[in-house]
């Protein structure tokens, strides 16, 4: 079950950067190209991290600060060098920089990602962390909420029991989710038994924000 980016893609566009750079002759261009390729490393390890791909995001964040050693990696923070901020605090300023965002797809996918990453957590037996990933959901989810203005709250409002009802499911899928027995220790896990798990996941969105302020 492939879940969140393409860790291949993700070494071939790198080398695509890294030749591009190498065979350009113009030296104006050779600092867009760097930053594009900085900017590219940025989104795969935060992209990585909340699709719980952990040990290939700490080996790009770890390339990206003997990469660019100098440069601040998050957006506002100047003292945000590499040596600085773990691979934790960079997503964690990441996830709370998108949701500043109103766009309800993008907070939709973080959001997915997120739960998606904390019950693959439970899975490999690190409570600690998957309850972690879910209480930073939780608060990013209200924080999005918090800025729906109200006469928009039909289209742009998320139901977050919803949403994590959603994951779980495809998540323990018996046609397309997760391997056997790691649905059956996330089911162990959650006090789920097997037979009350469906197959498809609720479509209906609450539209009243006040009831959506309790997940």
């Amino acid at each position: 079950m492939q879940i969140g980016p393409n860790i291949d893609i993700i070494k071939k566009v790198n080398d695509t950067y890294m030749k591009m750079y190498d065979e350009e002759k113009d030296p104006s261009q050779k600092d867009g190209i760097l930053k594009a390729h900085r900017n590219f490393l940025r989104q795969a390890i935060y992209s990585l991290y909340v699709y719980n791909h952990m040990a290939d995001a700490a080996k790009w964040f770890k390339y990206l600060g003997e990469k660019y050693p100098d440069k601040t990696i998050i957006d506002g923070d100047f003292n945000s060098y590499p040596r600085n901020v773990t691979l934790d605090q960079y997503a964690v300023a990441c996830v709370q920089e998108d949701i500043n965002d109103l766009s309800k797809d993008r907070v939709q996918t973080i959001l997915e990602g997120l739960l998606t990453t904390s019950y693959m957590s439970f899975v490999l037996d690190q409570d600690d962390r998957a309850e972690g990933l879910r209480v930073l959901a939780q608060k990013a989810w209200q924080k999005y909420m918090s800025g729906v203005p109200a006469e928009r709250t039909s289209a742009l409002a998320i139901s977050f029991k919803d949403l994590d009802l959603t994951v779980r499911n495809r998540l323990l899928n018996p046609t397309n989710g997760m391997p056997p027995e790691a649905a059956a220790i996330l089911r162990t896990k959650l006090n789920i038994p097997a037979e009350k798990i469906s197959p498809t996941a609720p479509q209906e969105q609450s539209a009243n924000p006040q009831s959506n302020k309790t997940p």
